[in-house]
């Protein structure tokens, strides 16, 4: 019988051959899900339902600051460029069927940075 004791599978050239194909497995999967994520990310902003979740939130919000009521024909949000189109925007006041409303524009387009919101 030898008295010396079985060295660590991870000192021996097999063991760490496993630690690192484990490590690379690992990475690798970190990866996948990161582009994964990424991916499903860009889909919602691109999609129509998020558009229209985006229009019916930014109308409930102008809505509850200004107490009018707020419409417009056309909605365009750009999450690339992190621009709002708004075509025919009108703010409804208490104004009667026949007279101005409280304040219309043709065309409003905001656009902000992320530095902006800090």
């Amino acid at each position: 019988m030898s008295t010396e004791p079985n060295p660590k599978p991870e000192t021996t050239p097999q063991g760490r051959g496993r630690s690192a194909s484990r490590l690379r497995t690992w990475l690798l999967a970190f990866a996948a899900l990161g582009f994964a994520l990424v991916g499903t990310l860009a889909w919602v902003l691109q999609a129509d339902w998020f558009h229209e979740r985006i229009a019916r939130r930014l109308a409930a919000s102008l809505e509850t600051s200004t107490g009018v009521r707020v419409e417009w024909t056309s909605f365009a949000f750009d999450p690339w460029r992190l621009e709002v189109d708004l075509r025919n925007f009108v703010l409804h006041g208490r104004e009667g069927p026949q007279e101005q409303p409280l304040f219309s524009a043709t065309r409003i387009e905001a656009q902000w940075n992320l530095l902006s919101i800090w």
